[in-house]
């Protein structure tokens, strides 16, 4: 039986997906193209992973770039090129790699399946075999269709999509306008589940090439892998440059799968880097193509318009990849509502991709409850053993199956801090001040530190203690060095006697001088039990000055320090004639927090929690490192979904460059993605800009919170 209270409810969204390689060969090398199109043709949406060749120096062309970003691949494979290179490839993209013969046992590549064990639920392969490149096909035919070796071809034996190598290239072409192809097969289940920004209608692309120019099919092959699979899919196919025009009745056929309910000009697009403008001419009027002579268009109208007709357009002028480039997300989805708990939450869902077969797969989870939580290797697997976050998405490596059974745990954002600052750290504690702090927060209502005039009551109305006791000291020891240990003496004398003084109490004459905000200021304060209301004893007997709290007084004052009662109230103006004059005093737990400078790190927790409620701060932590290194964080927390860490200072003038480098470079050793800098006062441009240029030598952004942030 469970006893735990859950937190809420929550949609869980679950994606499949098979993990997608990208393969690194040499350019113009037409045999390493051939084994990655093999390797690609026995995996599942093989046809989306990109083939980049890589020059000796290393340095990937730009466009390859963003192919590999814009397809979502999740690793590289090494098929020929230089085992340094490679590495240095792998570092400079921020993905890992692996050589072509561990693909399926080892990284992220290796979670992917063969095409046979895909659930076909296509009616196109229900009475016909999959059309494979021909034994001996020029190399447009193994991109085209896809290719296996002969030991390849008997692996599929039995499948439930049989292949069929043709013996005559056109029917390669047909089988690209009808998706028949062997690298179709490996294309279910597998589309797009999002886009940013499109897809727009895209025009059918026929890339025409030289039978095997290798720039030719390896463009190709990667544009075909940014094809939207299930938003607006556009036919593309490759057809070699002499042999199209022997293919009897294939204008017929592109002319049927030109008639598409589409708002788009030019009808198709032809391209090409091998074969030059007038063949392309030429390959048109074969087709029965007009030159377009409107404006290129293309809609995204949600009534599609009738099927187009005869003639169709062309063009080969336009640069195809502009159609490409929108930002995707794959998958096939579901969606089920969970119950979540803490420390067991269990999402069971069927899979939205059905297998017929064993293999790896992603599983990717996204929720709401996993809002706020900084997307760290620590915190996915505070969620999920063995997990890691794909963007804001939990990402489990798992075996194929049709019914997933996730049991999750979902941290607090409390746990999930300790949990990162410890992954950084050999020890970490509370420091004194931020024990003290966590005892403040207990009484709440923070944000009343946000209220203009708030933070200038406390400091007026807190009793100067030992932080003052202290600068005393040392300005009256400015004439000498002292050493480490006579320092650390003064501090501890003036913790010592600092905490002897009485707290202090003011007027209301004195606290609306402060400004006029001032008044309701305080009255905030004593509304949420930060300060409290009170009248002034002056006492003729033993001459001490008492705060009385408005409870205790009584219609004959007695003074509380010697309890006579030949005493009176201070009246308003010192006018005996006046009634008593209302004074203040802070909460003494408010008080000590004030005298030891916590105020600004209670502030920076009220502006963070403001802006966005999934925060949490330590306002105060003991560190050591590895090394046997010490040091105090002001603060280290969480904030939307960002690890934050930095320093707290009553006093702008305290931030000089060296604090400056200090701070910083204590916060890149925690790991944090920003650094705050804090203060009740107003941080200067100079102080921030100085900030701002160490912070971003160590990656880090600058958060600035100060008076600016305050409510009238």
């Amino acid at each position: 039986m469970r006893y735990e209270r859950p937190i809420g409810q929550s949609t869980f969204r679950v994606r499949v997906l098979p993990a997608r390689a990208g393969y690194l060969t040499r350019p113009d090398d037409a045999a390493g193209v051939v084994e990655a199109i093999r390797e690609a043709s026995t995996r599942w949406a093989g046809f989306s992973e990109p083939i980049i060749p890589v020059p000796a120096s290393g340095v990937v062309d730009g466009w390859w770039v963003q192919t590999l970003d814009t397809a979502e691949v999740d690793g590289l494979v090494n098929v020929n090129i230089d085992s340094d290179t490679a590495e240095r490839v792998a570092e400079t993209l921020g993905l890992p790699v692996v050589d072509l013969a561990d693909i399926d046992t080892s990284g992220r590549t290796q979670f992917s399946m063969h095409p046979a064990n895909l659930h076909q639920t296509r009616l196109r392969f229900a009475d016909r075999a999959a059309v494979l490149a021909r034994a001996d096909g020029a190399l447009w035919e193994k991109t085209a269709a896809g290719d296996l070796t002969a030991e390849q071809v008997a692996d599929c034996e039995g499948a439930s999509v049989p292949v069929w190598r043709p013996r005559t290239a056109d029917l390669i072409g047909r089988a690209q306008l009808e998706e028949t192809c062997w690298l179709d097969v490996g294309a279910a289940h597998f589309a797009e589940h999002e886009m940013v920004g499109g897809p727009f209608a895209a025009p059918t692309i026929v890339w025409v090439t030289e039978p095997d120019s290798v720039e030719d099919c390896v463009y190709f092959w990667n544009l075909r892998a940014l094809r939207s699979r299930r938003l607006r899919p556009a036919p593309m196919l490759l057809v070699p440059a002499d042999g199209i025009f022997h293919w009897t009745g294939f204008a017929d056929a592109l002319a049927y799968r030109l008639a598409r309910p589409e708002v788009i000009e030019p009808d198709v697009v032809l391209s090409s880097t091998s074969v030059e403008a007038e063949r392309l001419d030429e390959i048109a009027g074969l087709l029965g193509l007009v030159r377009s002579t409107g404006p290129p268009r293309g809609g995204m109208g949600f009534s599609p318009p009738p099927p187009k007709r005869a003639p169709f357009t062309y063009r080969w002028d336009i640069a195809p990849r502009s159609y490409f480039l929108s930002p995707r997300r794959y998958g096939e989805t579901t969606h089920t509502l969970v119950q979540v708990y803490r420390d067991g939450t269990v999402v069971e869902v069927d899979s939205p991709v059905q297998f017929t077969g064993g293999g790896g797969v992603l599983v990717r989870v996204a929720s709401s409850a996993f809002d706020g939580l900084p997307k760290r290797p620590t915190t996915a697997s505070l969620v999920m053993d063995d997990a890691s976050w794909s963007e804001d998405e939990l990402e489990l490596a798992a075996y194929a199956q049709n019914r997933y059974r996730l049991e999750l745990r979902i941290p607090s954002l409390r746990d999930a801090a300790w949990a990162l600052l410890k992954n950084r750290t050999a020890q970490a504690a509370l420091s004194t001040k931020g024990q003290l702090a966590h005892r403040l927060k207990e009484l709440g209502a923070a944000e009343v530190l946000l209220q203009d005039s708030v933070t200038q009551v406390i400091e007026s109305l807190r009793t100067r203690r030992s932080q003052d006791l202290e600068r005393a000291l040392r300005r009256a020891l400015d004439h000498v060095s002292p050493t480490d240990e006579l320092r650390d003496r003064l501090e501890e004398l003036a913790s010592e006697w600092g905490q002897r003084s009485k707290r202090g109490f003011l007027p209301i004459s004195s606290i609306k001088g402060l400004g006029e905000n001032a008044g309701s200021a305080v009255e905030g304060l004593c509304f949420r039990s930060w300060a409290e209301r009170g009248l002034k004893i002056r006492c003729d007997q033993c001459r001490i000055r008492s705060f009385v709290p408005l409870p205790e007084t009584t219609p004959e004052p007695r003074c509380p320090a010697c309890g006579a009662t030949n005493t009176r109230f201070e009246p308003v103006g010192g006018d005996p004639d006046n009634g008593p004059e209302m004074h203040y005093r802070l909460n003494a737990r408010v008080d000590r927090a004030a005298d030891q400078g916590i105020i600004p790190h209670l502030f920076a927790d009220a502006v963070l929690t403001a802006e966005d409620p999934q925060t949490f701060l330590l306002q105060g932590v003991d560190v050591t490192f590895e090394d046997g290194r010490t040091r105090e964080v002001d603060l280290y927390g969480i904030t939307a979904g960002k690890v934050v860490a930095g320093e707290a200072k009553t006093d702008t003038a305290e931030f000089t460059p060296g604090q400056l480098e200090s701070d910083i470079e204590l916060s890149a050793a925690l790991g944090a993605d920003i650094h705050l800098i804090v203060s009740t006062g107003e941080i200067s441009s100079t102080t921030e800009e100085q900030a701002r240029q160490v912070a971003e030598a160590r990656g880090l952004k600058v958060r600035p919170i100060d008076s600016r942030h305050l409510t009238s």
